[in-house]
């Protein structure tokens, strides 16, 4: 095979990759799951011309944050239905997920990937030949379990907020006094964050769950 053809093919490879890409859709990439409910559903919509299969792979992590340490999810803690999903286009669907593990007062944190993969092997033709081509597209996603006896607490101190509680919560500014939200930080338990700003004029915020928590307002 000449050079120039394994370009095509990279390049073509490439284009069906990146065409693919939005095709799948997830309701929510930051998902939550209260484990006294146990059981979170999550909807996979299919939004490509053909049939696909849905798979999942799943792992712990230390912190929902890039780098963050992966573990195998202990024996039965995190539980889904069904293994596969398989949609033709347009369909929608979902996985059940279920949160089997202690009941204690820890938060976790699991890496969900959605894996898109099309029944049967798609042909493209070019000037001289057919190819024969297969893909699988993936977008990830992050499951959180609040702890069972939760705890909401923070502090400001010397231009810190600190996370004193056992449950994350979003800490949200706004440069300038802008209506929109700017800014917005993911605060793991015990996680402090510096407000190296806290002189500048703006609006700050706490997001818990469905409350807003208002920590400086503009006054204009």
């Amino acid at each position: 095979m000449e050079l120039r053809d394994l370009c095509k093919i990279l390049i073509i490879g490439l284009l069906l990759t990146s065409h693919t890409a939005s095709a799948l859709f997830i309701k929510n990439l930051n998902m939550e799951l209260e484990p006294k409910k146990g059981v979170h559903y999550e909807e996979i919509i299919n939004q490509t011309p053909g049939k696909k299969v849905y798979t999942i792979s799943m792992v712990q992590v230390s912190l929902p944050k890039e780098n963050s340490k992966e573990t195998v999810i202990s024996d039965g803690d995190l539980l889904y239905s069904p293994q596969k999903l398989v949609l033709n286009s347009q369909d929608k669907s979902g996985f059940k997920f279920y949160y089997k593990g202690a009941l204690d007062a820890k938060e976790r944190y699991f890496r969900i990937k959605v894996i898109e993969t099309p029944v049967g092997v798609d042909t493209l033709s070019t000037n001289r030949n057919t190819l024969l081509y297969d893909y699988r597209v993936a977008v990830e996603a992050i499951m959180v379990v609040r702890p069972a006896n939760e705890r909401f607490s923070y502090q400001m101190s010397r231009g810190e907020l600190i996370n004193s509680g056992n449950t994350f919560f979003k800490y949200m500014s706004s440069k300038n006094c802008e209506k929109k939200y700017s800014h917005s930080k993911f605060i793991a338990p015990g996680e402090h964050l510096s407000l190296s700003d806290e002189m500048t004029v703006e609006n700050r915020v706490i997001l818990y769950k469905n409350k807003i928590i208002t920590l400086s307002r503009c006054h204009l």
